[in-house]
């Protein structure tokens, strides 16, 4: 109850209520080309941002379906990143020249908690696919800590870690081979 307090009085004291109508459909659909658009500039925007956040954490099912979408799309990017970076033959330890991605001008800070919360899904999404495609985990921290505090980077990559193992463990569930026999 505490985070949701928080998350309410930051999106107030920023104000700037968000205009569901412009970015998303009645049911909270992000259905057009034009409310793509206005739905990533509301993210970008730290009031309007925070107020959707508290919204979908009320339970609002307009906010909740926009806020699904948004974490569905800041997924994709971060997946989409390690692609390129895999594409550009870049697997070193290395943010310059072709294998450099800007985050300095990041546009969404962790230190709000629907900021935090975007971050994070990017940052797994990001975490997870560079480990997949072998990309070091010296690149993957170094963009991390761009957008991350150092603990939510370290926690993001150790969970990326953890279900690259968990992935090539064999499932305890699952039944025995049914293989025929030579």
């Amino acid at each position: 109850m505490d985070a949701l307090f928080r998350v309410m009085a930051i999106a107030w004291a920023l104000g700037g209520a968000p205009d569901y109508d412009a970015f998303s459909e009645p049911d909270g659909k992000i259905s057009t080309e034009r409310q793509a658009y206005l739905a990533r500039q509301m993210a970008v925007d730290a009031a309007q941002r925070e107020a959707v956040y508290a919204d979908a954490m009320k339970g609002d099912p307009r906010a909740v379906r926009v806020w699904q979408q948004l974490e569905d799309w800041y997924a994709e990017s971060g997946r989409t990143k390690t692609w390129l970076y895999v594409d550009r033959g870049c697997r070193r330890n290395t943010l310059s020249s072709s294998c450099s991605w800007r985050m300095d001008n990041w546009p969404i800070r962790p230190d709000t908690p629907g900021g935090r919360r975007l971050n994070l899904v990017f940052g797994t999404a990001l975490a997870t696919s560079g480990l997949e495609r072998k990309i070091s985990t010296g690149w993957l921290t170094a963009v991390l800590v761009r957008i991350l505090d150092k603990e939510d980077a370290a926690m993001v990559l150790r969970e990326a870690e953890a279900a690259k193992v968990d992935h090539l463990a064999p499932d305890a569930n699952a039944p025995p081979s049914r293989a025929p026999k030579p």
